[in-house]
């Protein structure tokens, strides 16, 4: 037997029978040795006449079974091996099937137990648990999100411990960028359990307007008149209080350079001057 389990002594040949070991005089015993055992019957005939015989209970030890896990703590979506020894023969557990060894990707953190079988065909258990920890909700924004040719946005991640962003921005919960064309950045957060998660957001660039400006004529006489005319954006506004439009007209007094500020539909703006 293995350890810790029970064999039934039973004898016969006689009328009436004593057992050693203080088992009592009955024909039929059960007996839960904790190593091999010999056990000695005397028996009685009904003529008072006594004889022995033996009997050898072996007992086989369980074996220590061991149970482990390479890497003990994951995050989701990743794997560990789980070792089992101390035995011949092991079955495990979530039908994971036999063998000393097993690789695992558990969604959630899980408690796998193995059954260890030796030689004699004595088994016991042993169990293992491996950890699972969440991944990051990496979250990242920017602001302003649209931007104009020149100027600053302002990119923020959260949902994580650290965090690394790409374009060798280098680490850190906010950075801030001055892209000279459209760009998504990538963000990969870190959590305190070592587990990482990305996400992006795009930084729209808005050209700024070629602004031109004329004059016709260019050079006048006092008190005549030139017309100044803009282009290459949407809308315009002139200095001098000059006020908005494409096209103003103009009596300066004294040689005059005039600038005018475009903004094109984006609302990007650019400046540009013209000499009357």
């Amino acid at each position: 037997i293995c350890e810790g389990a029970t064999s039934v002594l039973t004898a016969g040949g006689a009328s009436t029978y004593t057992w050693s070991h203080s088992l009592g005089s009955v024909s039929s015993i059960t007996v839960t040795p904790s190593s091999t055992t010999t056990y000695t019957v005397t028996g009685t005939s009904a003529a008072g006449c006594t004889n022995t015989a033996t009997v050898t209970v072996t007992v086989n030890s369980i074996p220590t079974v061991t149970a482990s896990a390479s890497p003990t703590s994951i995050c989701e979506g990743e794997s560990s091996i789980l070792t089992a020894g101390g035995a011949s023969t092991y079955t495990w557990s979530h039908s994971l099937g036999s063998g000393s060894s097993k690789t695992v990707i558990p969604s959630i953190t899980t408690t796998y137990t193995v059954t260890g079988t030796n030689a004699a065909g004595c088994s016991n258990t042993a169990i293992v648990t491996v950890t699972v920890n969440s991944l990051p909700t990496v979250t990242a924004s920017a602001d302003p999100i649209t931007i104009c040719e020149g100027a600053t946005s302002t990119l923020t991640a959260g949902g994580a411990s650290t965090y690394s962003w790409s374009h060798s921005l280098g680490s850190g919960s906010s950075i801030t960028v001055t892209p000279s064309s459209t760009t998504t950045y990538t963000v990969t957060g870190t959590s305190a359990a070592g587990c990482t998660n990305t996400t992006s957001v795009t930084v729209t660039v808005n050209s700024i307007p070629t602004v031109t400006a004329s004059a016709s004529p260019t050079s006048v006489c006092y008190g005549e008149s030139s017309t100044l005319t803009a282009g290459g954006a949407s809308t315009y506004n002139w200095s001098h209080s000059l006020g908005a439009g494409s096209s103003i007209t103009v009596t300066p007094s004294s040689t005059t350079t005039y600038t005018v500020t475009g903004t094109s539909a984006a609302g990007c703006t650019n400046t540009t001057s013209v000499t009357v």
